[in-house]
């Protein structure tokens, strides 16, 4: 999936059953960015961090 900067998506995953961990479940999920960006080199500022992509990740029964 390749999308603009600052373009939000939504991506809904199946996930199936989990795997069980200390009385509740469990999921692995990988997400990757093969690109970023440093802030204090965009907008300005002093945030020297780089950043690849932001995810809110929300279950769903």
């Amino acid at each position: 999936m390749e999308l603009s900067p600052a373009q939000p998506v939504r991506v809904v995953l199946r996930l199936g059953r989990g795997f069980p961990y200390q009385g509740t479940r469990v999921w692995a999920v990988s997400i990757s960015s093969a690109a970023g960006f440093v802030p204090m080199f965009t907008t300005g500022g002093t945030d020297n961090r780089f950043l690849g992509v932001r995810v809110t990740p929300e279950l769903m029964p």
